[in-house]
């Protein structure tokens, strides 16, 4: 029912024009700077609740316990990621909104049934112990209900309404905690703590995503004319088709990532055991926090990036890849020199003493994530731009990379080996992804969609079939000083 029609049957009930009842249009996008504002204290203080479940399994636990579960991470997490295909990612590029939210619910709920299925046969084939392998299995359908959040976590970021994923992941950073200690502390297990987990993550998401998207799209339909969005599964063949043709490439390349952050962990639980493991994966954890900080900006600017790619607008693109770079630029040297000056002391001031001998460990993961700072970005443009199959190369060619090192090192260096190959693979994925950008932006320049006027303005020609307005030059200047500020 349009706007329209709704209005004209409030005026007849004598209610009034629904649009001028409505006196605050909570559908507005937020600035860019509110934008990264909201994703950064969302993704960092997330994070940290996630990195404390670490912390409160070496406090209350042990490192098998902390091993256990970071097996069940490391195993679910690829098979997740290929499945989910970033859906999210697509969702936010998708600019012309060729899909409904309900297109992507069905294609991601058929993907996670598949996903678990592929869990399960990991684990009947790895043997894996019996409380192993229910751990994996819990946390595989942990992920399932996050997978599903992340598609209302889509179409917040795609009407640029961050705040609403980050008050979801506040409250479910909290939950979290509270609910996986309480089954740790009553069951004794990690077990316990990561059924506690699935319950607070699925708490969050009928209690909040859901409702919110609602209310989000009930105010695009009433102060943007917007079409009423379907929050239940649609079943629509041929766009399932499309949608699986457009996620494979993002789902090998997403799944790709995955893997170069997991690998190590494989080759230090087979060769130093799942204690030694307990011991790197919190600390490798730490790096997470600082790529938090690439996704904060990099999905912040991704439906602006995206637009601008749309109008074929070069300049803009990279004033803001320069700027975010900058950004990522001056954390990563901050957290070097933290590492560097109070490394051991962090190590056992979170976890305990016997962790202060890996300081030299936590400086090379360190440096690691400050490389990802600065160059995260550039495959924030390749997606936003849907240059998803030039991403599975630049990926395949880190994770040989990775491999290769953890091979030839961690036998021989054990957890140090692990955290070399990690540092190379970042290297390589950097040089690599950056080169693309480059190239991207150089046949943009040279499409003939860009042309300089004799006053050496751009005159930027918009896609054929776009109908979306170019963002206004002087409110992105302003957004980018504030950001800077």
């Amino acid at each position: 029912m349009s706007v329209d029609a709704i209005n004209s049957i409030r005026s007849l009930a004598g209610i009034g024009n629904l649009k001028n009842h409505q006196s605050v249009d909570r559908s507005k996008p937020l600035t860019l700077c509110a934008n990264f504002s909201w994703t950064a204290f969302g993704s960092i203080f997330y994070n940290c609740c996630q990195f404390s479940l670490f912390v409160i399994l070496a406090k209350i636990g042990s490192t098998e316990m902390a091993g256990q579960y970071t097996i069940g991470l490391a195993i679910t997490a690829p098979v997740m990621i290929f499945f989910g295909s970033n859906l999210r990612a697509i969702i936010v590029s998708d600019v012309h909104r060729e899909y409904q939210i309900g297109g992507y619910l069905t294609f991601r709920l058929i993907s996670l049934a598949a996903a678990l299925s592929m869990i399960l046969a990991i684990i009947l084939m790895s043997g894996y112990r019996h409380e192993t392998a229910l751990i994996i299995i819990m946390v595989g359908l942990a992920k399932s209900i996050e997978g599903i959040s992340a598609i209302f976590f889509g179409y917040f970021q795609q009407n640029e309404r961050m705040d609403q994923i980050a008050i979801s992941r506040i409250a479910k950073g909290i939950l979290s905690i509270l609910f996986f200690v309480a089954g740790v502390w009553i069951f004794g297990t990690a077990l316990g703590g990561v059924v506690g987990l699935a319950v607070a993550w699925l708490t969050t998401l009928l209690f909040f995503d859901i409702p919110r998207a609602h209310v989000l799209a009930n105010h695009r339909v009433f102060h943007q004319d917007a079409p009423m969005e379907l929050f239940w599964p649609v079943w629509n063949p041929r766009q399932l088709r499309k949608l699986f043709i457009l996620s494979l490439p993002i789902g090998i390349t997403v799944m790709l990532v995955s893997l170069s952050a997991n690998i190590p962990r494989y080759f230090v639980e087979v060769w130093e055991g799942e204690s030694a493991l307990g011991v790197f994966g919190p600390i490798s954890y730490f790096m997470v926090l600082g790529n938090e900080i690439v996704l904060a900006l990099g999905q912040s600017a991704a439906p602006r990036m995206a637009k601008y790619y749309v109008h074929k607008d070069r300049m803009s693109i990279i004033r803001l890849l320069l700027r975010e770079k900058a950004v990522g630029a001056v954390l990563g040297i901050i957290g070097v020199v933290l590492a560097a000056a109070a490394g051991p002391w962090l190590l056992s001031f979170a976890f305990g003493p016997e962790y202060i001998k890996y300081g030299n460990v936590f400086l090379l993961l360190a440096m690691t994530s400050g490389i990802t700072l600065v160059f995260g970005f550039s495959g924030m443009f390749l997606t936003a731009a849907r240059a998803f199959w030039i991403q599975i190369p630049v990926r395949v060619c880190s994770l040989a990379a990775m491999a290769v090192c953890c091979m030839v090192l961690v036998p021989s260096h054990g957890i140090d080996g692990a955290a070399i190959a990690m540092f190379v693979s970042a290297l390589v994925h950097s040089t690599l992804a950056f080169t693309a950008v480059v190239f991207m932006l150089y046949r943009m320049q040279n499409t003939g969609e860009i042309t300089l006027q004799n006053n050496g303005q751009c005159d930027i020609t918009p896609c054929k079939g776009s109908e979306l307005p170019h963002p206004k030059k002087a409110a992105e200047e302003e957004e980018i000083l504030e950001l800077g500020a």
